[in-house]
C-alpha cells in the first residue's frame, strides 16, 4: 500500500497492524505524528515499510528495529532506538536528543566539500 506524498497527519492508527494481507506499507513523506503503535509488525511482519519524513516521535518499537533497513525512519528527528545506528539513541524518557552520531554529521559537513573539489578538478 502506497501512500506516501498525500499529506495524512496525526498518528498511525493501530487499526493498519490489523490488515492481515498487508506486504507492504509506505508511508513517506506525509505529516504523521506521535508514536508507532507498538504492535506494527508484531503480528504480521511488513515486508516493506518505509516512514521516513514524517514528524513520528518516541521509542521504535523492539521488533522494527531488528534486522530493518535503518533508511525506513530517516528524517524523524524525534523519533529514538537502540540498535539502529542512524537514529538518535533513546534516553531513559524514551526519547531522543536530536542529534546526529558524530560520524553522520561529519559525512554531511564533508560531502559538500569533496563535491566541490571534484567539480573544481573537472
Amino acid at each position: 500500500m502506497n501512500l506516501a506524498r498525500n499529506q495524512l497527519s496525526g498518528p498511525i492508527p493501530k487499526s493498519i497492524c490489523s490488515l492481515l494481507e498487508l506486504a507492504s506499507l509506505d508511508l513517506s513523506e506525509n505529516h504523521l505524528s506521535g508514536q508507532l503503535p507498538s504492535e506494527l509488525g508484531l503480528f504480521n511482519p511488513i515486508a516493506l515499510l518505509n516512514l521516513s519524513s514524517n514528524n513520528i516521535t518516541g521509542k521504535i518499537p523492539h521488533q522494527l528495529e531488528k534486522g530493518e533497513n535503518e533508511s525506513i525512519f530517516f528524517n524523524n528527528p524525534q523519533l529514538c532506538g537502540n540498535l539502529i545506528p542512524t537514529v538518535t539513541r533513546c534516553s531513559a524518557s524514551g526519547s531522543g536528543s536530536h542529534k546526529l552520531p558524530a560520524k553522520y554529521l561529519a559525512m554531511i559537513i564533508a560531502f559538500p566539500i569533496v563535491a566541490s573539489l571534484g567539480i573544481i578538478l573537472l
